[in-house]
């Protein structure tokens, strides 16, 4: 289940060095005006240095920098798109008894793409796969999900790109994730970000995720239309880096931690559906929301390993044990016999866990 975080880290970390770029720029600037302003001191000397930083200024005007910064953060994002919706569709195909049992849309989907492969392969002719082994992977796909489904995976990932939210919210669908857009918006990161920032307030928020939750992600849609016009153009007129540094940057971190959760609980979800996980039952106890005492029923449970609960009203959450304890003293991991333990977690949403919650747990291994 961590997997899909390392996805979400390094589309953070890549941002992260965006910005660096961007600052880099405006230092570039300031190094020009004083290699200017020094050089009459420095006679001459370095002649080299300024004349690198004539072409400094002169590409400074120019679009060049801002098509590099605006072509590299959509494609970081629409690279951790397919990334994150690639381990979803593995893990789901991995874990499936059979066909029949994958959600009705990816089996849709697959049929519908296989057609459309067979007869435009011309179209993905960047996919490594011939029309023999799509056909091939489809049969064995009906009795091992894990052999045939997997490789022809690629087919249920294609879009068009031009990820804009409606654009993420087909592809969601057609892979089974359902309400993608209302779990994102529901998110308590993607939530506090708009508050904290004094962007909309509790109530304007709730009001536009009620009714025209598009706006929530006017950010990302200015991306994309951003990317076309530095793809199809030379842009003359152009967003300020520092607003892309400031506030699109940022508003794309809190975006990709919202969508990661939204994949996992909708994995999660599946997993419950089919009856895949097993039950740990409702807690003796709980602790500030927080913390769990219940019986481990035997079931060898690690730090840092995922729990999963459905609370009073249904709704499956996701949570990491941030530390197990038996008799008071602190354990990595539980031995394979029933007993006692206490167990702190840890969510990127709201905890607020209560004596209700039913837990479960998957046995990655």
């Amino acid at each position: 289940m961590n997997g899909i975080q390392i996805y979400c880290e390094k589309f953070k970390k890549t941002i992260d060095e965006i910005k660096q770029f961007i600052e880099g720029i405006d230092l570039q600037k300031s190094m020009i005006r004083e290699l200017i302003r020094y050089d009459t001191d420095l006679k001459g000397k370095i002649s080299n240095t300024l004349q690198y930083g004539k072409i400094i200024k002169e590409i400074a005007v120019t679009p060049i920098q801002y098509n590099a910064v605006i072509i590299s953060v959509y494609g970081c994002f629409e690279q951790f798109i397919d990334n994150v919706f690639d381990w979803y569709c593995n893990n789901l195909c991995n874990v499936a008894s059979d066909y029949a049992e994958l959600p009705q849309e990816i089996k849709d989907k697959h049929i519908k793409k296989l057609g459309d492969f067979l007869v435009n392969t011309q179209r993905y002719k960047s996919y490594n796969l011939d029309e023999i082994n799509a056909i091939q992977n489809a049969y064995v796909a009906f009795d091992n999900p894990k052999d045939g489904l997997v490789k022809n995976r690629c087919l249920l990932l294609n879009h068009g790109g031009n990820l804009k939210i409606d654009q993420i919210k087909d592809l969601a669908k057609g892979l089974g994730v359902e309400n993608f857009v209302q779990k994102i918006t529901e998110n308590i990161r993607f939530k506090s970000y708009f508050i904290e920032q004094g962007i909309h307030s509790e109530q304007t928020y709730q009001r536009l995720k009620g009714h025209d939750a598009k706006a929530l992600f006017d950010v990302l849609n200015q991306l994309v239309e951003a990317r076309n016009n530095v793809a199809h153009a030379w842009v003359e007129e152009r967003i300020e880096l520092n607003l892309v540094k400031e506030k699109w940057l940022e508003y794309l971190k809190i975006l990709s931690e919202a969508i990661c959760i939204t994949i996992q609980t909708s994995f999660v979800e599946y997993l419950y559906n089919t009856g895949k996980l097993y039950g740990l039952g409702k807690p003796l106890d709980v602790i500030d929301g927080r913390i769990i005492c219940i019986n481990s029923g035997g079931v060898i449970l690690k730090v840092e390993d995922n729990l999963i609960a459905k609370d009073g009203e249904g709704k499956i959450k996701l949570f990491k044990i941030k530390e197990i304890k038996v008799d008071g003293k602190s354990i990595n991991e539980t031995e394979d016999i029933e007993r006692n333990i206490g167990i702190e977690l840890v969510s990127q949403e709201n905890l607020n866990i209560h004596k209700n919650f039913e837990f479960y747990y998957y046995k990655w291994y």
